[in-house]
C-alpha cells in the first residue's frame, strides 16, 4: 500500500513498478461528512452543540465553520450536496479558531465571528504559503496566469480566459494536459521579468513547460484524473495563487501584463 498524490502512480511506473493495483482517490469531505466531523470534535472537547449558541448572535457556529472551511475569503459559492469540497486540513484550522474563542469564554453563548474568520484567513494563507515551493514563488506571475487559464478541457484544445463559472456553480475549471502545457508556453517569458520565467532546475538550466507541469503535479497544485483532465483540486488555493500574482481572477488571460 502506498499513499501519495495524483502523480504518484506515474512516478512509480518511471521507477519500474509495473504491477500496480487499484488506485483509490481520497478527496475532501462532503457537507454531511464535514458536519459529522464538527459534531464529533465538539463532543470530544465538550463544545456546546446547542444551535442557539451563536456567533455574533447571527447564526449557529457550526454553519459558520462550514463556510470558513470551504472559503474564509467569501469568494466562492458553497458546494452542492455530495460535493467533496471540505478539506480536513482546512477544517482543523478553522476549529482551532473556534476552540480559542470558546476557551476564552467570550460573552457567554456568543462568539465573535470576526475573530474566528480572521484566524481562519491567517491560517489558510500560512498553509498555502507552506505548500509553495521555491520554484513556485520564483515564477509567481507565470503560475498565477496558468492557474487563471484553467477551464473545461475541449477536443479543440483552446486556451483562453475563463472564470470558475465555466464549469458550472461550485465547479473548478479544468483542461487537458496539452492545454496546460500550451498555457505555460504562452505565458512563459525567457527574457521578461523573473516572475514570468520558467524556474531554474538544480543544474542551473530552466525547466521546460513539461517539467514545470510535472513540478506542479508533484507539489499537489494540480491533479490529473483518469481521463487526463487537469484541475486544481482546491478552488481557494487556485484563487490564492492568482491573487499572489496580482492578477484579476476574472480577467482575460490573453491581456495579462508581464511588466511586474
Amino acid at each position: 500500500m502506498a499513499a501519495g498524490l495524483s502523480y504518484t502512480a506515474e512516478r512509480a511506473k518511471q521507477l519500474g513498478l509495473t504491477r500496480l493495483g487499484r488506485k483509490h482517490l481520497v478527496g475532501g469531505l462532503d457537507p454531511g461528512d464535514a458536519a459529522e466531523a464538527i459534531a464529533s470534535w465538539a463532543g470530544h472537547f465538550r463544545v456546546p452543540l446547542d444551535p442557539e449558541r451563536r456567533v455574533d448572535g447571527r447564526r449557529p457556529w457550526q454553519e459558520l465553520v462550514l463556510r470558513l472551511v470551504h472559503d474564509p475569503f467569501n469568494d466562492l459559492p458553497l458546494p452542492s450536496d455530495g460535493e467533496r469540497a471540505f478539506w480536513p486540513a482546512h477544517l482543523h484550522h478553522v476549529l482551532k479558531g473556534v476552540a480559542e474563542e470558546a476557551v476564552a469564554g467570550r460573552s457567554g453563548t456568543v462568539m465573535r465571528h470576526d475573530r474566528i474568520a480572521e484566524a481562519a484567513r491567517k491560517r489558510r494563507k500560512a498553509y498555502y504559503g507552506d505548500r509553495a515551493s521555491e520554484e513556485m514563488r520564483a515564477s509567481r506571475k507565470l503560475l498565477g496566469a496558468v492557474m487563471r487559464d484553467l477551464k473545461p478541457g475541449t477536443e479543440e484544445g483552446n486556451v483562453g480566459a475563463s472564470i470558475e463559472g465555466d464549469a458550472g456553480p461550485g465547479k473548478e475549471p479544468k483542461m487537458f494536459i496539452d492545454n496546460v502545457i500550451d498555457s505555460i508556453e504562452q505565458h512563459a517569458s525567457a527574457n521578461g521579468p523573473a516572475a514570468w520565467q520558467l524556474p531554474e532546475r538544480s543544474d542551473g538550466t530552466s525547466m521546460t513547460s513539461r517539467q514545470y507541469l510535472r513540478h506542479l503535479l508533484h507539489r499537489g497544485v494540480l491533479h490529473v484524473d483518469d481521463k487526463g483532465i487537469v484541475s486544481c483540486p482546491i478552488p481557494s488555493f487556485r484563487r490564492h495563487m492568482i491573487a499572489a500574482a496580482d492578477l484579476d481572477p476574472a480577467g482575460r488571460t490573453a491581456a495579462c501584463s508581464r511588466q511586474g
